[in-house]
């Protein structure tokens, strides 16, 4: 009996051979499985890099223990209490929504002014503080004078560039008043820059009087300070 005259029977139910010659189509292929897409190398060496500031970061109160034993030389001292300044710092000096440039701060700045203050004490004095910090758990205060500082800075780049802007793209309609362009626009950014400034410190006083009822209860203590601003600063 040739092939293509053997009747469908011929073939058991049971078998895997699949459907018999021109009784249908194939069923279609089963597709294989996706791979997990892999993390980019970039990626993880990002998080790394976070991970090695934020640890970094944990030596501030470190530092402030340092800069008060009697040891530490004016040099160290000096360099401490910049560190200190912009660590504690509410604002950046380059702020992060800048594009690439608002990665030097975490890059750059504050590692190198940590990693220099640290190179500068004597090793048993940070030793020491170390050990003091992990002992001492203790929330230090913002610096809201280098807050005031990295304004001012600010301010007059602002300041300058509108000025400058208005001389070169003014008109001559723009020319006289443009003393008061600028002055009025140094007001408004004068008077944002304190409203923030107090309701920024508002907040942190009120999550200090929190710390502060919540003294004998470390749980509640540690969720405050995960929820408060700078805490990944200010914990030992």
């Amino acid at each position: 009996m040739s092939l293509d005259r053997a009747p469908s029977s011929a073939l058991p139910p049971s078998s895997t051979a699949g459907p018999a010659f021109g009784s249908g189509p194939l069923p279609p292929p089963v597709p294989p499985p996706v791979p997990p897409r892999a993390e980019p190398a970039s990626l993880g060496w990002w998080a790394a890099f976070n991970g090695a500031v934020k640890k970094l970061k944990r030596q501030v109160l470190a530092l402030h223990y340092a800069n008060q034993d009697p040891r530490t030389g004016l040099l160290p001292r000096i360099f401490i209490l910049l560190a200190l300044a912009y660590a504690l710092s509410p604002i950046d000096l380059i702020p992060d929504f800048i594009p690439v440039l608002g990665l030097v701060d975490d890059l750059l700045i504050l590692p190198g002014l940590l990693l220099l203050a640290m190179w500068l004490i004597p090793k048993d004095v940070m030793e020491q503080a170390k050990q003091r910090a992990e002992h001492e758990p203790l929330r230090l205060h913002m610096a809201w004078g280098t807050a005031a500082l990295v304004f001012v800075l600010w301010d007059g780049a602002i300041l300058a560039a509108t000025w400058w802007g208005l001389g070169r793209w003014g008109g001559e309609a723009l020319q006289p008043h443009k003393v008061w362009i600028v002055a009025g626009l140094g007001a408004a950014l004068l008077a944002a820059e304190v409203g923030w400034m107090v309701a920024a410190h508002r907040k942190e006083a009120r999550l200090r009087g929190a710390l502060s009822a919540a003294n004998t209860q470390p749980d509640l203590q540690e969720a405050l300070l995960d929820g408060g601003s700078q805490a990944e600063y200010l914990e030992p």
